[in-house]
């Protein structure tokens, strides 16, 4: 484990589930515009970037920070998703008094890029075990 959190390219692993939930994001806003219109297309944008970005910061914490220690290391997990957690409502706040937004469209595009996120994490730790 020593080895794999002092990697060089440990961060290329939070850049690309954040690339495939932004790309999931587009994709939903794309099939949204003609369907459903602007705000919905918006909608699913801002969801999935606010997904995105906080999947990329929880990711850059935790394996950036090249805890010498299984203690650090836990310490700086709870403490990235901690900020997560303040990252998303803060931009949550600011999207909902900002811009309209088609909640339904909203929710359920946060929810798939949260999918694709407990995905990701599964289908690591399958191909690490194994």
């Amino acid at each position: 484990m020593d080895r794999f959190l002092k990697s060089p390219r440990i961060n290329a692993v939070p850049d690309r589930i954040a690339l495939i939930q932004i790309g999931l994001a587009l994709c939903a806003g794309m099939l949204l515009l003609p369907a459903l219109g602007r705000v919905a297309a918006l909608s699913a944008v801002l969801a999935g970037g606010i997904s995105a970005l906080s999947t990329w910061y929880t990711g850059r914490k935790v394996f950036g920070s090249r805890a010498k220690s299984a203690q650090q290391f836990v310490r700086n997990l709870y403490l990235a998703h901690f900020m997560k957690l303040l990252l998303v409502v803060a931009l949550f706040c600011i999207v909902f008094a900002t811009v309209p937004v088609n909640f339904p469209v909203f929710v359920t595009t946060y929810a798939a890029t949260l999918a694709v996120y407990a995905w990701a994490l599964a289908a690591g730790m399958r191909t690490r075990r194994g």
